[in-house]
């Protein structure tokens, strides 16, 4: 996903032509969604030009490629870059690790436990292994994603780990809190201006801020959700008091 790729980044609009010099880190700039589009139709349009053909996905960019993979074998000759047998080994053998042993939640506390005693940097939430409750909507997310791509049967994906946000598909994360209430309350940010930075401590903890921030309350733009979702309606709810 997106929001995982970027990791809390966010990036500034840039208005750009093809021969504007880049002065800019690339993750910062691809960070913004509408960069990452421009890039993308600057770049299929000289492909174009150039004879290449190009196709844009509306939706899911896999579904696309794979169709466009199997449709170019019946014309063109067509090199296979990865093996898809060996991806799907290394992912079985992984699933059968995991049933082996104690379950994702004590295998996420053990390596959270790991790190804390060898690690010198705050412990970036991201690189632990997922929590039974995050792992059960990607599984979902999967099974839905499996259909699609067989022509299955036809689901409502809002039943399965996604929620409509602004007319757009956005994974849901999780239900429960990142933390027991308690410990939240603890971690909490005085920013004085806006919480898009590592200086903030939410993010720096890879939280949201919350209601015990003391400037921002909750409110900040740069690092929250700028309303509330209502997970069990399935929309997004904006408090405008």
């Amino acid at each position: 996903m997106h929001l995982k790729r970027i990791k809390g980044i966010f990036g500034t609009k840039v208005t750009f032509t093809e021969t504007t010099p880049f002065r800019s880190k690339k993750e910062l700039f691809l960070a913004n969604n509408e960069n990452k589009q421009n890039f993308i139709e600057m770049l299929s349009r000289n492909m174009h030009s150039n004879g290449i053909e190009t196709k844009h996905a509306s939706s899911d960019a896999d579904v696309l490629i794979a169709k466009t993979a199997v449709e170019s074998v019946i014309s063109h000759q067509t090199i296979l870059l990865g093996s898809l047998v060996e991806g799907v080994i290394n992912a079985g053998e992984k699933i059968i690790t995991f049933l082996l042993i104690e379950g994702l939640d004590v295998l996420r506390y053990k390596k959270f436990a790991n790190r804390v005693l060898t690690c010198k940097e705050v412990i970036q939430i991201h690189i632990l292994l997922p929590t039974t409750e995050t792992a059960s909507y990607h599984s979902l997310r999967t099974y839905f994603q499996v259909q699609t791509w067989i022509g299955g049967e036809e689901i409502d994906p809002c039943d399965f780990g996604w929620l409509i946000v602004n007319g757009r598909l956005m994974p849901i994360k999780t239900k429960k809190q990142p933390a027991p209430q308690r410990l939240l309350s603890i971690i909490r940010c005085n920013c004085k201006t806006n919480c898009d930075t590592r200086r903030c401590t939410c993010k720096k903890h890879g939280l949201e801020c919350n209601i015990s921030c003391g400037e921002c309350r909750g409110q900040s733009f740069m690092n929250s959700m700028h309303g509330d979702i209502n997970l069990e309606a399935g929309e997004l709810m904006f408090d405008s008091s």
